[in-house]
């Protein structure tokens, strides 16, 4: 593979790209969720679907646009080439290390920031799947049983620990997701 730079004399790697825009895509997203959080734009007690649609469509844009700009910053970095496996390899980085921000941010806020917020989505949770399950056929003990297993295995489900693992594989989703679409775009192969 030939080594191209550009007029400036640099020439950058999907790597480099991937880290600073996976660092913007990170911190913009932690910060807007903070945003979101001390505004009452995220509610965690129910699902309102207007704030809900307004939280996930702001985020889909800082996601989309950040990809671009991560790519696009990528291709203008190498005299205006960019083939669709650079601009999918830049934006897995931008995937993994804005994943990787935003895990360590969900843990931190969940744990130590808002954990109110935390137990305010796993008692919404627990009380939809109480409302759907049908325990009328169990005895009053399988019943506690029954409940107590659910709670334990929605604990889980509703830790820190497991969300911010989630972020990191959400994000590299959306890594596969928008790279392509920008890649596409702005492909010059």
């Amino acid at each position: 593979m030939e080594n191209r730079v550009s007029s400036f004399g640099r020439n950058i790697s999907p790597m480099k790209a991937g880290l600073k825009y996976g660092a913007f895509l990170g911190l913009a997203l932690s910060i807007f969720e903070l945003i979101a959080h001390y505004t009452g734009l995220q509610n965690y007690s129910s699902v309102e679907m207007s704030s809900a649609f307004l939280v996930t469509a702001i985020q889909w844009i800082i996601l989309a646009l950040l990809f671009f700009l991560g790519i696009k910053y990528f291709k203008e970095n190498n005299e205006g080439h960019l083939t669709l496996g650079e601009g999918m390899t830049t934006s897995m980085f931008i995937g993994l290390v804005s994943g990787i921000i935003s895990a360590i941010f969900t843990f931190i806020f969940l744990s130590y920031i808002a954990p109110e917020a935390l137990a305010t989505m796993s008692d919404t949770i627990m009380d939809s799947t109480a409302v759907n399950a049908d325990f009328s056929d169990l005895s009053e003990e399988d019943r506690q049983e029954a409940e107590q297993m659910m709670g334990g295995v929605m604990g889980f489900f509703t830790s820190p620990g497991f969300i911010a693992a989630t972020t990191i594989f959400g994000r590299i989703m959306s890594a596969i997701i928008f790279g392509l679409v920008c890649s596409l775009i702005l492909k010059t192969d």
